[in-house]
């Protein structure tokens, strides 16, 4: 699966179905975020500090978004309908729950959010990072 927002694309290999979401910090509209929140996170979202709330709902986007990708299902899964709960150690979890899914926010800058699923298969620990001219190497023909 892959996905691209600003200067990054985000690519996730592995077993089973998987989904990946990389998106870039930025305002929203102001009633934006409760539409397509479940209830639980919307509850959970509105406690939250103003400042931390922009990054909080950009943590639940991407996790939901990888999710409904793995599932194949994209955006005819309404986001509503399912809550996400970002843990510590950046896995996070479904509900209601979803067989053997795996869901992991990861490390990518500070303007921009990663999440990837896995179902039925694993996910790495962390991400690599290559560059576009490292990604060109990989890709071209060996000769």
């Amino acid at each position: 699966m892959c996905r691209h927002a600003g200067r990054w694309v985000a690519v996730l290999l592995g077993g089973g179905e998987v989904g990946v979401d990389v998106e870039e910090i930025k305002p929203l509209q102001p009633l934006f975020p409760v539409d397509c929140l479940h209830p639980a996170e919307a509850r959970w979202w509105r406690r939250l500090p103003e400042p931390e709330r922009l990054a909080a709902f950009y943590e639940l986007w991407t996790l939901k978004e990888s999710y409904v990708k793995a599932k194949g299902m994209g955006l005819s899964l309404p986001l509503h309908s399912f809550a996400v709960q970002p843990l510590e150690g950046g896995g996070a979890a479904l509900a209601p729950p979803d067989g053997d899914c795996r869901l992991r926010l990861y490390p990518l800058a500070e303007d921009m959010r990663l999440a990837g699923c896995a179902i039925d298969g694993s996910l790495p620990s962390s991400p690599e990072f290559w560059t576009f001219e490292q990604l060109l190497e990989r890709a071209a023909p060996r000769r």
